[in-house]
């Protein structure tokens, strides 16, 4: 159950039951940006299994948990989630569900074909001849590409990315871009770069296919998005296939280009959402039509989000360049100029609907207050630090292709 107080609230904190006569199994008071308020209290209980309340008893006990932080004046009474909150969280449940299936039912027959969940093992046992166990090692592999596809939201696993970073909050939507992604192609490293690796013909052609559909079918699908955050989704999506290109080509070369462009991805991606955080618990608009006049009103802000832009489309002297450099360079020696073609391509398009962001900011006029505002002092630091990384990255990446060689000589060394 839900309740909207019809007051705004600024400070908003998380808080438990303490003391309650209804069969309340947890309640909580969170804070959701409001258009007119700015952030609105709401109360979010849930009742017992098999428990009932009446309307009257739960607005009493929300108004109970909200009176700490201002006296609501009336209570908006939900019994469910929206609808589209819903769809959402149910499309995401059932999809990680399927893919998580699809996932260990892969590892599943890997070690039946192998005998072993150990590395070594399993590697030796795909470097003999496996002809006996060409069908379930093909089917092993597709399962576990499958699985691991979902996480990276490649093509054609993509489905649940844009709606879930529509339907989630800023900070989470950062952490899904960046942290989760990370996390996943370092497992395909580990895992295609290792005990994998003596099978690579029969999955390199997989991967091929899944890092071309994503770059083209991710590019194309963010040139019709209006919102940012499905902008964003679609444009992670397509980064993902370039990514993907160093696991189809994978090697100690490709796998230190991976982490190096990874490296400049994660800095840029946090930079980009971190200021548009900012711009949303502000404004609380998230459209791309909203970012008109931005310069004008926040032109610190206006041009933490050009950096991150340019450098996600791989422009000079920012990170993206740097990195995508090394990249394709390293895609091209493993035999796959054709991928590295469709990438740069794809970089071309991305160029495009950047540009309709950084378009609103800097010609449109701003609607509604056309004042300057400033960040906290907090936010200037986070964005300048970031903003720095990116330059930084992008002007003398040396430092970072270091790290990034030595981790991909100690990923090939150990496996």
């Amino acid at each position: 159950f839900f309740f909207q107080a019809e007051d705004g609230i600024r400070d908003v904190a998380v808080t438990g039951v303490q003391t309650c006569a209804l069969p309340i199994c947890e309640a909580a008071v969170v804070g959701k940006p409001d258009e007119k308020w700015g952030e609105a209290p709401h109360a979010f209980i849930v009742l017992k299994d098999g428990a009932s309340a009446t309307p009257e008893n739960l607005r009493e006990f929300a108004r109970e948990r909200l009176a700490h932080f201002k006296t609501p004046h009336s209570f908006t009474f939900l019994p469910e989630l929206p609808k589209t909150a819903t769809g959402k969280i149910q499309k995401y449940v059932l999809l990680g569900g399927v893919a998580s299936a699809m996932l260990l039912y892969g590892l599943s027959l890997l070690y039946g074909v192998a005998g072993s969940t150990q590395y070594a093992d399993i590697a030796g046992a795909l470097s003999m001849d496996t002809e006996a166990v060409r069908a379930p090692l093909l089917l092993a592999l597709t399962l576990i590409v499958c699985g691991l596809g979902f996480k990276v939201s490649a093509v054609p696993f993509h489905m649940w990315a844009p709606d879930a970073y529509e339907g989630a909050p800023m900070p989470v939507t950062a952490y899904l871009s960046a942290t989760s992604k990370g996390a996943t192609l370092a497992l395909f490293l580990r895992w295609f770069g290792g005990p994998l690796l003596p099978a690579i013909d029969q999955w390199q052609w997989m991967m091929a296919i899944i890092a071309t559909l994503t770059m083209v079918f991710g590019n194309l699908i963010a040139l019709q998005q209006h919102n940012i955050k499905r902008l964003l989704a679609y444009s992670s999506i397509a980064q993902g296939g370039f990514m993907l290109m160093a696991v189809t080509t994978v090697s100690d070369v490709s796998t230190s280009a991976l982490l190096v462009h990874l490296g400049g991805y994660v800095v840029t991606n946090l930079a980009l959402f971190v200021a548009i955080i900012h711009f949303y618990n502000r404004t609380g608009k998230e459209e791309v039509t909203d970012f008109a006049g931005l310069s004008r009103t926040n032109p610190y802000l206006a041009l933490v989000i050009t950096a991150g832009l340019f450098s996600l489309a791989g422009m000079p002297l920012l990170a993206g360049f740097f990195t995508k450099f090394i990249l394709f360079q390293a895609v091209v020696e493993g035999g796959f100029l054709w991928l590295v073609v469709v990438a740069v391509v794809g970089s071309t398009v991305s160029l495009f609907y950047y540009l309709q962001v950084i378009r609103q900011m800097y010609i449109y006029e701003p609607e509604g207050d056309p004042t300057r505002w400033r960040l906290s002092a907090t936010g200037y630091l986070a964005t300048f630090v970031l903003l720095a990384l990116i330059v930084f990255v992008g002007v003398y990446g040396g430092p970072l292709y270091t790290v990034a060689d030595r981790a991909a000589y100690a990923l090939f060394a150990a496996g």
